[in-house]
């Protein structure tokens, strides 16, 4: 199953695509059954780069399985959403890389994403952030999470 994080959602977020459509990632299911479901691998033109992050997809049939819109970007997630999430989080805390997560709305092909063990922008420590609130994930959002994700590498290899 391959989704969003490399396949830049245009119409449908949660249709299945195989094809990446950022040329710097190639995105795998995980070989597990359990904690993240998609690893998604960054290079360096055809190079594997060794920089990684996971990825947890969660799917509601409707977006107020998701949570309440706060904002028309953001959303509060629903106490049973935020708290699945938070298992997760806490059972994969000895992640070495970073870990995003995705949740889809099939009724209205929405998907918002949020950070479960963050890069940090000020260490080359992971953060655990609460996981309260997601965004909504645009057409070019992989960008700026790659971004992100590499910056933190650079750190952590400085």
């Amino acid at each position: 199953m391959y989704m969003g994080i490399a396949n830049c959602v245009e119409r449908s977020p949660a249709i299945l695509v195989k094809r990446p459509r950022h040329p710097g990632v190639i995105v795998a299911e995980s070989v597990n059954d359990y904690g993240h479901d998609l690893q998604v691998n960054i290079t360096h033109g055809s190079r594997f780069s060794g920089r990684l992050f996971a990825v947890v997809l969660k799917a509601r049939v409707m977006l107020d399985g998701i949570g309440k819109m706060v904002e028309h970007n953001r959303i509060r997630l629903r106490t049973e959403l935020s708290t699945a999430l938070t298992k997760s989080a806490h059972s994969m805390r000895d992640l070495p890389f970073p870990l995003l997560f995705m949740a889809f709305s099939m009724d209205s092909d929405r998907a918002f994403f949020g950070w479960l063990r963050k890069p940090s922008n000020r260490s080359r420590r992971l953060e655990n952030p609460e996981v309260k609130f997601a965004l909504e994930w645009t057409s070019d959002t992989h960008v700026g999470v790659i971004r992100e994700v590499e910056v933190w590498y650079g750190a952590s290899e400085g």
